[in-house]
């Protein structure tokens, strides 16, 4: 759990968040998720540490919400989301503004767009970090909510106690 108090040894509670990475590339690109956390960092006081809980466990990174590779239409990086992708991207951004965590943890039990939007869990567990690390009092920001290639979702979310 975050620190409660701001004192002057420990200083600000610092905001949690939970970036949707995407590509690599996405460290050499300027688009809307780029700008989006750069207003992000730009919003907060320079930490003292970051703790990063990635997918890939060894780089910097963290997570999606949907993240199915072998669906990706790689031709198509504006076009429209598969169904199946946005519906679960939309039920798992619901949970997370209505503060139901549970309903998170036990997405395996959302049935066939589960399946597709998580072929493999390692990307959407960073999420579960993310909660854990939140406060119930805390505002909640959605920073960045699109599904870049139809099955890719770059929804970024900034739980913050100091707003």
């Amino acid at each position: 759990m975050r620190q409660k108090h701001h004192n002057s040894e420990t200083g600000p509670i610092m905001p949690v968040v939970f970036f949707g990475h995407g590509s690599p590339t996405n460290a050499i690109e300027d688009n809307e998720a780029t700008r989006a956390w750069y207003r992000i960092a730009n919003s907060m006081e320079r930490p003292e540490a970051i703790l990063c809980i990635s997918a890939h466990w060894y780089t910097h990174g963290s997570g999606n919400i949907v993240h199915n590779l072998a669906l990706m239409d790689w031709l198509k990086a504006g076009a429209t989301p598969f169904d199946w992708a946005a519906r679960f991207n939309d039920m798992i951004k619901g949970h997370i503004l209505d503060n139901n965590p549970q309903g998170i943890w036990e997405f395996q039990r959302l049935g066939q767009d589960a399946k597709l939007a998580v072929p493999s869990a390692e990307h959407l567990c960073p999420l579960l970090y993310t909660l854990g690390a939140r406060e119930d009092s805390d505002t909640i920001r959605v920073e960045t909510d699109f599904i870049f290639n139809k099955s890719l979702s770059m929804t970024s979310v900034v739980f913050d106690s100091s707003a």
